[in-house]
């Protein structure tokens, strides 16, 4: 194989999800093809102000733009970057779908119009599928290659990137979107993340970013059920990025819903870890894995009150909230009668 001809955060990345499952050698090729695109066509003056600021972002939308990339929401269509750099013929049905969805302006709003009616007038034409986190990290990778002041941000369930501006001042870029969509206190309002938190939109350095995409390659592992190496990946980006609630949340509930990993030890560490990610930022996942760390460690009425709990702070999706609240409250009769899930999941496997 030969060597990429750059090397940037999209290439980590790629080699990260490579140790999960082969990434073809023409994977890296066409990124490197998008970045000698970018390389030839964005252009900045050196000028750090917002209007700059949004003239290079703009550059970089319209460059992905013309390399037909369409975001796919719901995610479940794309969930590695190797995947978004992969074409894929575009599925009408999904198009006509996405009118009727609560975030149906992803692809019809403001840049992404010409995304949206190229799709519609060209059905026979393959796209490339991607999301938020997977569209930034081709932003940070352009601009690594071109020396731009451009990060990666995170809220819960969600991603986009920062151009950093002079005195600590910056220009948030929705990369759903394709512009500068909302400002944080929107993205407060939206997620319910405290005026005061210290997990969430803060601009992460390369090396939390990096510990990120640790994060999502132990997704990749524990799809596999690969639980050993989706551990170690969590904790890498626990280490990496000590003050988010996500990897601590994974390897709680890795320790008290997969009966392979159940041990003493691992029912207190679950514990543990779950109560400090309530601390850092409480919402419907957090409560929920403590809930059920709590049942494992034998604390069964705290354990229903918090699932409960979490049904009621569930408010992201009203697909997931219908879900949870007939999984949870069936899950909290099971700890009010003393049994853990992992308990009613082997009885649930004795009785079918």
């Amino acid at each position: 194989m030969s060597m990429p001809t750059f090397q940037t955060l999209a290439h980590e990345v790629l080699a990260l999800e490579a140790l999960v499952k082969p990434v073809a050698p023409a994977t890296f090729r066409y990124l490197d093809t998008i970045l000698s695109h970018a390389q030839a066509t964005v252009s900045w003056s050196g000028a750090n102000d917002e209007g700059n600021a949004r003239s290079v972002l703009g550059q970089i939308e319209a460059l992905l733009t013309s390399h037909r990339f369409l975001c796919k929401i719901p995610w479940a269509r794309v969930e590695r970057l190797d995947d978004a750099l992969q074409p894929d013929t575009i599925v009408i049905d999904f198009l006509a779908a996405t009118e009727n969805e609560k975030r149906r302006e992803v692809l019809r709003d403001s840049a992404n119009q010409q995304v949206w009616e190229y799709a519609h007038a060209h059905d026979e034409k393959e796209f490339h599928y991607s999301d938020c986190v997977l569209t930034a990290c081709l932003y940070i990778a352009i601009a690594e290659l071109l020396q731009l002041p451009i990060a990666m941000c995170e809220i819960p369930f969600h991603n986009f990137v920062r151009w950093r501006l002079p005195d600590g001042l910056y220009l948030n870029w929705d990369t759903n979107f394709g512009y500068d969509r909302w400002t944080d206190a929107e993205y407060r309002a939206q997620k319910d993340v405290p005026a005061d938190s210290s997990a969430f939109l803060v601009t992460l350095s390369r090396e939390e970013t990096i510990g990120y995409f640790n994060f999502v390659q132990g997704l990749g592992f524990a799809r596999d059920g690969r639980w050993p190496e989706a551990i170690r990946s969590y904790r890498t980006a626990l280490t990496l990025v000590p003050r988010v609630p996500s990897a601590r949340v994974n390897i709680a509930w890795a320790y008290v819903t997969e009966p392979a990993l159940r041990s003493t030890d691992h029912t207190r560490e679950a514990l543990t870890l779950a109560q400090q990610a309530v601390a850092i930022f409480k919402n419907s996942n957090t409560v929920e894995t403590l809930a059920y760390a709590l049942a494992e460690n034998g604390r069964f009425e705290q354990a229903a009150s918090s699932l409960l709990e979490a049904v009621a702070l569930d408010s992201y999706e009203a697909v997931r909230d219908q879900r949870a609240t007939r999984v949870n409250s069936r899950m909290a009769d099971v700890f009010r009668d003393g049994k853990t899930y992992l308990e009613d999941l082997q009885n649930n496997e004795e009785t079918h």
